[in-house]
């Protein structure tokens, strides 16, 4: 399994899709759903875009075609971070720590 796959995985078993729903944060941008915003962000770790520069200009690449990521402009991603509310990213870290500690019986070890 290729890293990148490998990071999405856990995403797709915690229901970012009824997350994005429940919060309504998908009303804001059709271009860059929830989905796809999260793809980005895990792509720009993998890949150390350390600027919307960087990180846009990498998606013109054939890693990121091939990885299915969608070509967005700076002011474009600009704007949706900006709008976008942090809390559903808050929420989606809660799901993956609660995810991971259930998974390897985390908490039975610590108390």
């Amino acid at each position: 399994m290729r890293l990148f796959e490998k990071y999405l995985k856990p995403l797709g078993e915690i229901g970012i899709e009824s997350i994005a729903k429940e919060t309504g944060i998908d009303e804001y941008s059709k271009k860059l759903n929830l989905r796809e915003h999260l793809k980005l962000l895990i792509y720009s770790i993998i890949y150390d875009c350390v600027t919307l520069t960087a990180l846009c200009d990498s998606l013109q690449s054939r890693d990121a075609e091939k990885n299915g990521l969608i070509s967005i402009s700076k002011a474009q991603l600009s704007v949706v971070n900006e709008n976008r509310d942090y809390r559903v990213f808050v929420w989606i870290f809660y799901e993956l720590l609660y995810s991971i500690i259930h998974k390897h019986h985390a908490l039975s070890k610590i108390l």
